[in-house]
């Protein structure tokens, strides 16, 4: 699912129009906000992209986790547990490293059954990922998602995730793009 600005929406400010756009993620599994590092052939690093998403996330009445992803989180055990750390106050989980990441997995999705409340987690710089097995674990993560998580992935690419073509046929995610209007 696509997002389409609605007449209320083309009456804001392009932020805002962005913002409210954001609100409607909370309503599908996966929200893919494709930002992308050059726009008319200009960077757009410095732009205040993610600030601007910042204050989406700090004007809300749920909680709001952030992970922020770098090149070394290649391996899926390294991603996990980085995305552990990063749900701590929602989650209070310890998990054995001496699991199979699918054992750990199914533990995280139990864990956050019990959460009585929705909540957003916003991967940043899942751009980087580059390793198939973290793909595979994100795919694995959003194959058993609770109903009350809601993710968002910035992105400057729509990734290779392989459960993607059927989040979309059913649908289950919003892609949003970075407006023109907001350099």
């Amino acid at each position: 699912m696509s997002a389409q600005p609605t007449h209320h929406q083309s009456s804001l400010r392009p932020e805002e129009a962005f913002l409210s756009t954001l609100d409607a993620g909370m309503r599908v599994k996966l929200t893919l906000v494709l930002i992308p590092e050059r726009m008319n052939g200009s960077l757009l690093a410095g732009t205040g992209k993610i600030s601007l998403i910042q204050s989406w996330a700090c004007r809300q009445a749920f909680p709001v986790k952030r992970l922020s992803l770098v090149r070394t989180d290649a391996q899926p055990g390294a991603s996990l547990n980085r995305l552990l750390h990063a749900l701590d106050g929602i989650i209070h989980l310890e998990v054995s490293l001496r699991l199979s990441i699918e054992d750990r997995v199914a533990e995280l999705v139990d864990a956050i059954l019990d959460v009585p409340e929705d909540f957003a987690l916003m991967i940043f710089g899942y751009g980087v990922v580059e390793a198939q097995s973290v793909h595979r674990l994100m795919s694995r993560i959003l194959d058993y998602q609770p109903p009350q998580m809601h993710i968002y992935m910035m992105t400057p690419a729509v990734p290779p995730l392989p459960k993607l073509p059927r989040l979309r046929v059913r649908p289950e995610v919003l892609e949003v793009g970075w407006p023109a209007e907001i350099t």
